[in-house]
């Protein structure tokens, strides 16, 4: 952790904080495309409704190359994207042992927060640790319904969310328009199934 770039390690930083169209297309270019362009047959990136992930020159090289980009439903990632089911948990966990044991080194100790120069190191030995979990990754796809298909699953979270949704809200005559947008998933899915 000597404050270099840790080898295979990008990051990106812009004055806002905030995740934009420019840092989607570097990560796009620099990480999924290198590998995803030389595989054939259709390949898919899922992602959230997130706005900055609308880049026209990221659809024209997914079109290129062949790949899918797909956005989840509105407030659905907490129950369909694949990272927020079943990696960011343990991923979170590892996360404050591996700040804990950075903080017990001579420069750690001596910070209140990791610097920058500082951040590439710390988080591949993060990454190291959670990468060596795949199938908890591949578990993910199953829970989520998406891989293998599973309609049920899908319908059965949706509707799970919307009924605790509703115990839990205050009796308002308006419906959210992300209880309506899953309302409305959840009939495409059911005329699908049929």
């Amino acid at each position: 952790m000597d404050g270099k770039q840790a080898t295979g390690s990008r990051n990106n930083r812009i004055k806002s904080g905030w995740f934009d169209s420019e840092c989607f297309e570097v990560w796009c270019i620099r990480l999924p495309l290198p590998t995803l362009r030389s595989e054939g047959g259709v390949k898919l990136i899922i992602g959230d409704n997130m706005s900055s992930h609308i880049n026209l020159e990221v659809q024209q090289l997914c079109e290129e190359y062949s790949i899918k980009l797909i956005a989840l439903p509105p407030n659905s990632t907490h129950f369909l994207q694949l990272l927020d089911v079943a990696y960011f948990q343990p991923f979170k966990v590892q996360w404050h042992k591996t700040l804990g044991d950075w903080k017990q080194t001579a420069v750690g100790s001596k910070c209140s927060s990791v610097p920058k120069n500082q951040c590439p190191s710390v988080f591949k030995q993060l990454w190291e640790c959670v990468t060596s979990r795949r199938e908890n990754l591949k578990v993910a796809f199953w829970k989520t319904g998406i891989y293998p298909l599973n309609h049920q699953i899908v319908q059965e979270k949706i509707l799970s969310f919307m009924m605790a949704w509703k115990q839990t809200s205050l009796q308002s005559s308006e419906t959210p328009s992300w209880v309506s947008s899953c309302r409305r998933e959840m009939k495409e899915l059911s005329s699908v199934k049929q």
